[in-house]
């Protein structure tokens, strides 16, 4: 109900995710039989359609990033074989939403990290949330007492923020590696806590390195590694790219070091990287935005409507 939900919804309100996907592809695995290309083009077209089969699949994969594939009743037994999607090496940009039964396991694919996503994350009950990730993180209950201690304080202005998974992830990091929690207590915007995320993740590099740093003293290859990767984020925002191999950052980076700061998830099953989430992309690519000479930023901004776009909001706000 949900998936079919989500596909009618698409289709009959203009303001529903359109701008993050031009064609919404529902896919009911239960009645699907034979050969992909053909199930799907016959779930979706009538007989004698002027789009041929081939046509419908060329322009699909042409349009990948702009696709959305809802999967609904999704079983590794299924006739119709699901692998090259799932394995992220057919309509590479695409994005998949996949239901299934329980205790089905799609082989060769995805297993994701739930355990920070099922907490009931709210600015409510962040404090009990995080006293929940320290024991499933198998972390030192006294280490992060302070920290547990910080998310119960109402006056904390950045702790309606860590209601986001991703941003309470980072708080942990930084509390873990720079063991400052005044530190934290300083922050008031998610901003502030990206860029000392960024300060912990190159500290951390360096103590592997056995790199001596004082203060935010960086070498100086790593303050081009982080530029880089900065400048890679804008690059990959602008060019609306998803996923990219780590020989493809190395080329367009110049560095290998930009692979140590935590930036990337990697896929195993297709061998691609993607950036660990939205939120740390956009900040990335902001700061390299911030860094223009006046006259090209204002250029920037505009000539891609940046103030106007939904996509861009984040950035912006960064």
């Amino acid at each position: 109900m949900l998936c079919s939900w989500l596909a009618y919804t698409w289709a009959t309100q203009e303001n529903f995710f359109r701008h993050s996907f031009q064609h919404v592809i529902y896919l009911n695995m239960a009645t699907l039989t034979g050969n992909l290309e053909t199930a799907v083009y016959k779930s979706l077209f009538s007989d004698n359609f002027k789009i041929s089969i081939n046509e419908f699949w060329k322009m699909l994969e042409k349009k990948s990033e702009k696709v959305l594939l809802v999967i609904d009743e999704y079983d590794f037994d299924s006739s119709i074989d699901l692998g090259d999607i799932l394995n992220g090496t057919r309509l590479k940009g695409c994005t998949v939403l996949l239901t299934a039964r329980p205790g089905t396991i799609p082989q060769n694919s995805f297993v994701p990290d739930t355990k920070w996503f099922n907490l009931g994350f709210s600015d409510a009950n962040i404090k009990r949330c995080f006293r929940t990730c320290v024991s499933l993180c198998d972390l030192d209950n006294d280490e992060f007492e302070k920290l547990h201690h910080l998310a119960g304080r109402d006056a904390w202005t950045l702790r309606p923020h860590l209601a986001n998974p991703m941003l309470a992830t980072m708080a942990f990091a930084v509390y873990n590696v720079l063991r400052k929690g005044t530190m934290l207590r300083e922050m008031k915007t998610p901003c502030d806590l990206l860029q000392k995320y960024g300060v912990a993740m190159a500290t951390l590099y360096c103590r592997k390195q056995r790199i001596d740093v004082i203060g935010t003293e960086f070498p100086d290859d790593v303050i081009s590694a982080i530029d880089q990767l900065d400048s890679f984020a804008f690059e990959c925002m602008m060019g609306n790219r998803k996923s990219f191999t780590s020989t493809e950052v190395l080329e367009e980076t110049g560095s290998d070091i930009v692979l140590q700061f935590g930036a990337f998830t990697n896929y195993p099953s297709s061998q691609r990287l993607k950036f660990s989430c939205g939120i740390s992309m956009d900040f990335l690519a902001a700061r390299h935005i911030a860094d223009m000479p006046f006259e090209e930023l204002e250029s920037t901004v505009m000539r891609n409507k940046m103030v106007k776009l939904p996509k861009y909001s984040q950035v912006s706000t960064f």
